[in-house]
């Protein structure tokens, strides 16, 4: 949910700088919708080499660091008052990470980053919130010793839904350094949900830059991260915020911090913030009283400023009123502002007071804040910041200025001795000026530094003070003569083995050479700037990771001052587990002589691959990524290795899985044995018998004559030679062929006699007028069979008869033909146009009259089409009455009458009259 990634100088060693690095992480701990993630145990600090020079260029990383979590709370809203029922609807966490690094001296500086995925899913301000990750920045400087601004205050703040706030964003830098801050759209980098904790060696190395940013959701912005009808601003020298929020929800905002120095911006870090408006009922914040509303002050050195800061409640609640600020602080500004906490019921005053002396005059100000809090439901506070302007002071001040020796005391001849001048008002850029017996030494810094020195030499320095209130700004040392012993001074040198790099856990033996340094001298071996080791010129050494940062220092038993040698610094490399996959223009099986590609690629190598091709175990001596062999040999292994010049390989060498080469069998291609005869029109499938060659690009060809098929299965027209070819593009084309003769086949014809039989004459004759042919096998449709060439049969009864003939000629091949007899069924009937159903035995039914064989049915319409009668079985007729038994009226009738029969007729429709 936000956070910020800060650091402190913690001294110099020579060749290098410590720094206390401060990560402060906020987690969203609410698990009531879904499981969320704990914090972790340690998390990774990325430390990139800056390149002013190619500012587009990636950042190319210099070490990884561990920040290890060593405290964690839970952030709560105030409740206020003890009668307060007021409780927060959000569950946040907050963890503290800290790691103490080295970094090695260097002309362009470190960026510092820290990366993690996800954020919150519940952000309204950002598009997909549950996938974006936060990246924690900040910088550390060239040349000169710098700690980040340092904050205190919250960063995931509770707000009541429309209610206005104001926030302090309570920065302070260690080194008064002025402070510029800005909104901007927070970090989002390079983690995600499938690498929500990049390496940065292995992920993010190079680091491209710009770092990615979020994403805001449609309608929100850097400078409306609030929402429709939501306000916030910020005051760039002070950080002071104010916030109004409109709408219940989180949001994500971000405040930059630009750190400038005489002018000139020298570092940067950022506040990834996230704020919670939540229903609760607004509390009147403070207000600062009318009396005490100046918040700019100008006063000279030497001049006494006091002045009353007072704020009242509108609720009347009580109020507690505490103050901080570096001029408040005696480390900093001396002597400091004094403002005393205070206590009041609905208001609340304390009053500022500060005399600045003489030299502390500046054209940045000096500020402190003031924060109000009530003790209403939920708590409120306001805070203001107060600005201080000194100006010069009359001159009335002299400075002075005296010379130390280190080491103190006696100093053996030949030893290296640094004299500092100690000044008083120097101002922020004095001038030194060395003499060594009068003649001039040095190199104008405060520090002079030499191991040419003999017995008796006088050393002076001159301090010229651009400090104010000066009465003269020249001040001369008193002489500091040298007392040197004629006994030679020790000298120390320290090497290592190994001497290039070191790798994690790798024991580093340092030996130490003494030249002048006694029979027992003692040695003191000194380990990322803490005493370490034995008494010993040998030491060993070893660290996880980080720096080895190694010096000795010798007192000799010649009663000369202890020497310090050389100092060597490591940067440990983390290991790396290459990886290498080989792939292969073709696999596993080739055509004899068929050159094939292979290609390398290799990973987590740490510095450019170099490759190594092998052959049946044996090295070609080859070294690119890419190759090409010609002649591979049926079962040569083929495979590769990677190594690089990186020293933390583990393994040193990878092999790729190897790939296995078969070279194909001969193609082999037969065609079915032949000769074949076949009838005419007869389909023929030739079995095309393939061995060997390339099977996954067999290509098939079929031919004959001037024609070409695809298909093995085919109906040959003429007597010919049929070809097949197949290729394999391995070994060529393979041929085969067969001789394939197609016979004759007689051609099938009859007919019958009379043309149209039926049911009067079921006699029926059969007349074969085939050709080419020697039998006649007929089938005449009702199971009757005969071998007759000209049959002659007579049927039972009329209706359909399917009538075969197979022909078959001299050389066996046969011919079929199939007619579809229709024997006729004829009914002879007649049906009356009237009847008189009254019962005197005459003309009492309608039906129908005649010989029907399977009867037949009947249905009877009335004039409206209404059914009045309907058979039932086969041969029923129609009394006059209608379905219901009823007599129906005299008049006319249709019918609809079908013939049952097994030939189907078609139906019969007319009209009767009855008459009564």
């Amino acid at each position: 949910m936000g956070g910020e990634l800060t650091y402190q100088y913690d001294g110099a060693i020579t060749g290098g700088a410590f720094y206390n690095v401060k990560l402060i992480v906020y987690r969203y701990c609410d698990s009531t919708i879904a499981p969320t993630a704990p914090l972790d145990a340690s998390m990774f600090l990325g430390v990139y080499v800056n390149d002013p020079a190619n500012l587009a260029n990636p950042l190319v990383w210099y070490a990884t660091e561990t920040l290890t979590l060593i405290s964690s709370d839970f952030v709560v809203s105030a409740p206020g008052n003890s009668a307060c029922t007021f409780e927060s609807s959000a569950c946040i966490e907050r963890g503290e990470y800290y790691a103490s690094i080295l970094v090695p001296d260097n002309v362009d500086g470190y960026h510092l980053f820290v990366e993690r995925c996800c954020r919150n899913g519940n952000i309204v301000n950002l598009n997909t919130p549950g996938a974006a990750g936060m990246t924690f920045y900040t910088f550390i400087p060239p040349g000169i010793q710098n700690s980040s601004p340092q904050i205190t205050d919250i960063s995931v703040p509770y707000m009541c839904l429309g209610d206005t706030v104001s926030l302090i964003n309570n920065a302070f830098d260690p080194d008064g350094d002025s402070l510029v801050y800005s909104f901007v759209v927070p970090f989002n980098g390079y983690s995600s949900s499938a690498m929500p904790i990049p390496d940065p060696f292995i992920d993010n190395n190079p680091y491209s830059t710009p770092i990615p940013q979020i994403i805001y959701a449609s309608g929100y912005s850097v400078v409306n991260f609030l929402g429709v009808g939501s306000y916030a601003s910020i005051d760039p020298f002070t950080g002071l915020t104010k916030y109004y929020f409109p709408n219940q929800g989180f949001y994500v905002a971000a405040i930059e911090i630009k750190e400038f120095r005489n002018g000139i911006q020298i570092s940067s870090s950022r506040r990834d913030l996230q704020f919670i408006a939540i229903v609760c009922t607004p509390n009147e914040v403070p207000v600062l009283a009318a009396a005490g509303a100046a918040t700019v002050f100008t006063v000279g050195e030497g001049q006494s400023l006091c002045f009353p800061v007072s704020f009242s409640d509108p609720d009347g609640d009580s109020l507690h009123l505490v103050a901080s600020g570096l001029v408040l602080n005696s480390a900093v500004v001396n002597p400091p502002g004094v403002i005393p906490d205070a206590v009041g019921d609905s208001t609340v005053s304390s009053t500022f007071c500060w005399t600045p002396s003489c030299g502390t005059s500046r054209p940045a100000p000096y500020q402190f804040s003031v924060t109000a809090t009530d003790n209403g439901c939920p708590q409120k506070s306001t805070s203001m910041i107060y600005s201080i302007y000194v100006t010069a002071g009359p001159a009335s001040l002299t400075p002075s200025v005296s010379i130390a020796q280190t080491p103190p005391g006696i100093i053996c001849l030949g030893s290296q001795i640094t004299f500092t001048a100690i000044a008083v008002l120097p101002g922020n850029a004095p001038q030194y000026l060395w003499k060594v017996n009068g003649l001039p030494a040095g190199n104008g810094t405060e520090v002079f530094t030499s191991s040419t020195l003999v017995n008796g030499d006088v050393i002076t320095v001159k301090l010229i003070s651009n400090a104010t209130c000066l009465l003269n700004d020249t001040a001369i040392s008193p002489p500091f003569v040298v007392v040197i012993n004629p006994q030679p001074a020790p000298q120390v040198t320290i090497t290592s083995n190994p001497s290039g790099n070191l790798c994690p856990q790798q024991i580093c033996l340092f030996t130490a050479s003494v030249v002048n340094a006694g029979a027992n001298p003692v040695y003191q071996w000194n380990i990322n700037g803490s005493n370490a080791g034995t008494n010993n010129s040998l030491f060993t050494a070893a660290n996880p990771s980080g720096f080895i940062s190694v010096y000795v220092t010798v007192t000799p038993s010649t009663g000369c001052p202890p020497q310090q040698s050389n100092n060597i610094l490591f940067n440990i490399m983390p290991y790396l587990d290459p990886e290498i996959l080989l792939t292969a223009s073709v696999l596993d099986s080739i055509c004899p002589g068929q050159p094939v590609q292979f290609s390398a690629a290799s990973s987590t190598t740490g510095a450019p691959p170099v490759y190594s091709w092998i052959l049946n175990g044996v090295n070609l001596g080859i070294t690119d990524s890419i190759i090409t062999l010609n002649t591979i040999n049926e079962g040569d292994i083929v495979n590769v290795a990677v190594t690089s010049s990186y020293p933390c390989l583990s393994p040193v060498y990878t092999y790729a899985e190897p790939l296995v080469y078969h070279i194909f069998d001969s193609l082999q291609a037969n065609l079915t044995d032949g000769p074949i005869e076949l009838c005419a029109g007869q389909p023929v499938s030739l079995d095309f018998d393939v061995l060997g060659g390339n099977f996954s690009t067999y290509v098939y060809s079929w031919s004959y004559g001037n024609s070409v098929t695809g298909n093995s299965f085919f109906v040959p027209p003429f007597s010919d030679f049929y070809y097949a070819s197949i290729n394999d593009q391995c070994f060529g084309t393979k041929n085969d062929s067969i001789y394939i003769e197609v016979l004759p086949v007689p051609e099938t014809n009859f007919y019958w006699s009379p043309d149209n039989p039926s049911t009067f004459n079921l006699n029926v004759f059969f007349n074969d007028v085939s050709t080419g042919a020697v039998s006649w096998p007929w089938n005449l449709g009702d199971s009757t069979i005969t071998i007759e060439q000209n049959p002659e049969h007579s049927y039972l009864k009329g209706g359909l008869y399917e009538i075969q003939l197979i022909t078959t000629n001299d050389v066996g091949c046969t011919d079929t033909l199939i007619k579809e007899l229709d024997i006729e069924s004829f009914v002879t009937a007649y049906i009356p146009n009237s009847f008189t159903p009254n019962d005197d035995g005459k003309n009492d039914v309608f039906g129908l009259i005649g010989f029907p064989a399977n009867g037949y049915s009947m249905v009877i319409y009335n004039r409206w089409g209404q059914i009045v009668f309907e058979s039932v079985g086969a041969f029923d007729t129609w009394n006059g009455k209608s379905v219901n038994g009823s007599a129906v009226p005299l008049g006319v009738y249709s019918y609809f009458i079908t013939i049952k029969n097994d030939k189907a007729q078609k139906p019969i429709t007319g009209t009767v009259s009855l008459i009564r």
